[in-house]
């Protein structure tokens, strides 16, 4: 091996850690709502890319790489996410080269070891959308100006001011939050500059312009898109959310170290090895200018999230571009401590032990990132294989705009796909569109997903709920599938059925037999006496005295009718059903109904039977 491999061999072994750990399980999750988006807006044409993302929350340059990348790669998930997993391994190299050229080669590989293995780079290195360059954008112009800062007398810092240039410039066009950094950069130079004029006022003037030009020359690329970003985020309706400021920023800061996938209840030990070792990074540090700058880095976008009002657990992966300079000031703290043994080789030793301690400690959330279903991305795969499954006809409404963009990716066919309009105006308008769509369909399947905005007030729930029969619901991540029974035909085979003194079961009627195992029944129910309980309705399909094969339980009528909202007297007319999934054995089953207390689940009365399913 030559020295200069030798000498690279470090560097090597983490980059290709750092692609092995954002290339492992890439395409084994679905993609999901946002990741649709960038799939299929990379499918255009990039005239319409442009266009499109002029209507967009984010600037055009990510998706117009993604469509160059797609040529080359393909576009199943692991090839549309590998885009961020290569610039997720180039900032880990950007965190190497500033941690080496600011405090020395044993910091900036410490700084890369932990980047390359920190969970928040992982997760969003793994991920269809901007993020990861964003970080990477950063990362490059933290290098570009650390070198143009530290250009000697008698070199020009014109070449280092051209890679800021471009790097800040990529950073504008990739994300509107890129300004933060900016802003963090600015106020690094300013007490850089300060502290060299007290020095030399001769060394001051060059860089100072060459950081002026790069920063203008980077303005001047971006302002034809600059009325285009006016608008979106002065028309960008952000819902504000109450917070505590002290909570919020060290869920912010468990973010930064560990990302989404670990809860605060397993964060306390890698957040105070690493606020603990970045702390000493900054304190202990020889240069301490350098130091602060780095902390500006990690702290300043967090504080201004905080300070407009913008935390929100949606927007925490802006700060994405804090974490390498984080990990960076953890890795200067790393090398102070081990720097206090005089034997080189134990120095050496003890860094890396403690590297690998820190390292360690993100062991579980990547675990979680990796395995466990509960911080997996919205499955929208299986939903459409769950629909997939189900007869022809079945029409499926989405409430969000970008649904239909990432289901469309695992189903070409879009003819019984119905996008709905985004916050309707008013009721009507939300029943008109259900209706041309519902009229003659032996199914409907809702996919609700962001309800309070997409439909604040509930329109097209509620019209389901009043005209179709809801016979399954279940979560699959953050989206809630819901298959609706319609063009149903009724039977009345009980009447007058009291659940305890205070509610009646008037009548009951149950649909037709149908092939799909779709179950429905229509009840009609009337409170006796004013109500403070509330009550959920189940259906079960099964026998006597065993597990049922099917159920669906709710607050009657779609929960938008709960019991303690019934008038004495009142007729509640509640349409429901279960569905017998593909697989269910043949058999006859009891269709069965009750009624169990919403808040304790003890059941009001015994269940009773209103009707039979399937075959001897």
């Amino acid at each position: 091996m030559t020295t200069s491999l030798r000498r690279h061999a470090p560097i090597i072994v983490i980059l290709a850690l750092a692609a092995a750990l954002r290339l492992f399980q890439i395409g084994a999750q679905s993609l999901w709502y946002d990741e649709g988006n960038s799939a299929r807006i990379a499918e255009r044409s990039l005239a319409l890319i442009i266009a499109g993302a002029a209507g967009d929350i984010h600037p055009p340059l990510y998706y117009m790489l993604l469509k160059v990348w797609r040529a080359i790669f393909g576009e199943s998930e692991a090839a549309l996410r590998s885009l961020s997993a290569a610039f997720g391994v180039g900032a880990v190299a950007f965190a190497y080269a500033a941690g080496r050229d600011l405090f020395g080669r044993p910091t900036g590989l410490i700084a890369a070891a932990l980047l390359a293995v920190a969970p928040f780079a992982v997760y969003y290195g793994q991920e269809a959308r901007m993020y990861a360059m964003l970080a990477f954008c950063a990362a490059a112009s933290t290098w570009a100006l650390q070198r143009l800062l530290h250009t000697p007398p008698a070199q020009s810092p014109a070449r280092a001011a051209l890679l800021y240039a471009l790097a800040t410039s990529a950073g504008l066009w990739t994300q509107y939050a890129y300004p933060f950094v900016m802003l963090a950069q600015g106020v690094w130079t300013v007490l850089w500059l300060a502290r060299d004029r007290q020095a030399s006022q001769r060394l001051m003037t060059p860089r100072l312009s060459a950081y002026v030009a790069a920063n203008l020359a980077a303005l001047l690329s971006f302002a034809p898109w600059l009325p285009i970003a006016i608008a979106q985020l002065s028309g960008w309706s952000v819902e504000t959310q109450p917070y505590n400021f002290g909570g919020a920023a060290l869920d912010a800061y468990r973010w930064l170290v560990l990302g989404r996938t670990l809860p605060a209840s397993e964060a306390t030990l890698p957040l105070l090895l690493v606020g603990g070792l970045a702390l000493l990074g900054v304190f202990g540090a020889r240069k301490r200018v350098e130091a602060v700058g780095l902390l500006l880095l990690a702290a300043l976008p967090l504080a201004l999230l905080l300070a407009l009002n913008l935390y929100r657990d949606a927007y925490l992966k802006f700060l994405l571009v804090c974490t390498a300079p984080l990990l960076t000031l953890c890795a200067n703290g790393i090398e102070q401590l081990a720097g206090r043994i005089r034997s080189a080789s134990a120095s050496a030793i003890a860094a890396i032990a403690m590297t690998a301690l820190t390292a360690a400690t993100f062991a579980p959330s990547l675990r979680n990132l990796y395995f466990d279903p509960a911080y997996a991305r919205d499955d929208y795969r299986a939903a459409q294989r769950m629909v997939a499954a189900l007869p022809g006809g079945t029409a499926v409404v989405f409430n969000a705009p970008n649904q239909w963009e990432v289901f469309t990716y695992y189903q070409r066919d879009d003819r019984d796909l119905f996008p709905l309009r985004y916050r309707p105006q008013y009721e009507g308008e939300a029943a008109k569109q259900l209706e041309a769509i519902a009229f003659g369909r032996p199914r409907i399947v809702a996919l609700y997903y962001a309800e309070r905005e997409a439909d604040p007030e509930g329109w097209y729930e509620r019209w389901l709920a009043a005209n179709v029969a809801k016979v399954h619901e279940e979560w699959i991540g953050n989206i809630r599938l819901a298959l609706y029974s319609g063009d149903n035909t009724y039977t009345t085979t009980r009447e007058n059925v009291r659940f305890g003194d205070a509610i009646e079961l008037v009548r009951v009627e149950t649909g037709a037999q149908r092939a799909d195992g779709v179950v429905t029944v229509r009840l009609t129910w009337r409170a006796l006496h004013k109500l403070d309980a509330r009550y959920k309705v189940f259906v079960h399909i099964g026998a006597n005295d065993v597990p049922p094969v099917a159920q669906y339980d709710s607050e009657p009528v779609g929960g938008f009718r709960p019991t303690n909202t019934w008038a004495p007297g009142e007729d509640i007319r509640d349409e429901r059903g279960a569905w017998l999934r593909p697989g269910t054995p043949d058999g006859e089953y009891g269709i069965f109904v009750g009624l169990y207390d919403a808040a304790t689940g003890e059941r009001l009365g015994e269940r009773v039977r209103v009707g039979t399913v399937g075959d001897k």
